[in-house]
């Protein structure tokens, strides 16, 4: 058995005979000088409770003061029993006894309780922390917020400070690490995603507003190709001059031979012509200048050339597609 072992099984006092209890029990400060010896025995004890043995010893002398309080009490409960008379008092000795020697008690194994406390407080910290770097939600998180996190659980120092908690401190934040690693990852490739997608909508309406842009000139095209066939048709009450057949007349001899027999009609002038590229219709284009040129034309060649309504009406189409090589109209004024 153990010094410590030998302490707390032992009481302080020696405790006194039935006789001399009654005596001691009804006196004013009968138990003072039990109290005293006990105190005594505790007087000057110091304990090292960094140590376990410090610890121990500790808590072993104060259990000895609560076995011999647990003894000097019972010892009043016998005198009670056979005073009846005095419980009052000896009830009044012992309350006085238990609050003195249970303040004894504490205050002995003071140091031990605040190491039990301090020790506690350590742990329920570094589980805290433990718990902290855990913690991997990124739920909602935009890139930015996962990324400061993730830093933060890399700048956590892991060392002796964690004690018997630094190995799995070690492989949580390892493992919280490639997690928040993984997630940052993935919540970048969504972002790309995202501007990607963005990107291709504000293209395909681009395209879209490209493509009623299209089909508005188009349109305005087609408006202006009608209005120039109708210019082109032949009108209903018109009555077509009269003309010579290539095999009647000679177009290298003088119309004043003829004595008069024929009267041709006053040549126009023809519409300007150049060796330049088929001129346009465009949404610029004065289309009273346009219909102007092509009425001009279509006549030039009925009453110069001699054509039919239809020929000229033909011929002048021919010129405005370009597929008369070295010959277009021009609509400049």
């Amino acid at each position: 058995m153990t010094a410590a072992a030998a302490t707390a099984n032992k009481l302080l006092i020696t405790l006194p005979e039935a006789a001399a209890a009654q005596a001691v029990f009804t006196q004013d400060n009968g138990l003072a000088p039990f109290i005293a010896a006990i105190r005594a025995e505790t007087e000057g004890r110091v304990f090292d409770v960094s140590t376990n043995k410090g610890r121990t010893e500790c808590a072993s002398l104060a259990y000895s003061v609560t076995r011999s309080k647990t003894a000097l009490d019972d010892l009043g409960k016998q005198v009670v029993a056979k005073l009846k008379e005095l419980p009052k008092q000896i009830d009044a000795n012992r309350k006085s006894m238990r609050e003195e020697l249970e303040a004894l008690a504490e205050e002995i194994r003071r140091p031990v309780t605040e190491w039990e406390d301090a020790e506690k407080r350590r742990k329920e910290k570094i589980e805290a922390d433990l718990r902290s770097l855990k913690n991997t939600s990124t739920e909602g998180m935009p890139a930015d917020a996962i990324r400061a996190k993730l830093q933060a659980v890399e700048a956590v120092v892991i060392d002796e400070s964690w004690q018997e908690y630094e190995a799995e401190a070690h492989r949580t934040k390892a493992a919280s690490i490639e997690l928040l690693r993984e997630k940052l990852a993935s919540r970048e490739q969504f972002d790309r995603d995202q501007a990607e997608l963005a990107e291709l909508r504000r293209l395909k309406a681009q395209d879209e507003e490209r493509r009623k842009a299209a089909e508005a000139e188009q349109a305005q095209a087609q408006a202006q190709e009608l209005e120039v066939a109708q210019v082109l048709q032949p009108a209903t009450n018109e009555v077509p001059p009269q003309h010579l057949g290539a095999d009647e007349f000679d177009e290298s001899g003088d119309l004043e031979a003829l004595g008069g027999l024929y009267s041709a009609p006053a040549r126009q002038p023809a519409p300007a012509v150049s060796a330049a590229q088929p001129a346009r219709i465009t949404g610029s284009t004065d289309m009273n200048r346009v219909l102007e040129v092509l009425g001009a034309a279509k006549q030039a060649l009925i009453y110069n050339a001699g054509l039919t309504e239809e020929q000229a009406r033909a011929v002048v189409n021919l010129i405005r597609q370009g597929k008369v090589p070295a010959v277009t109209l021009s609509y400049e004024a």
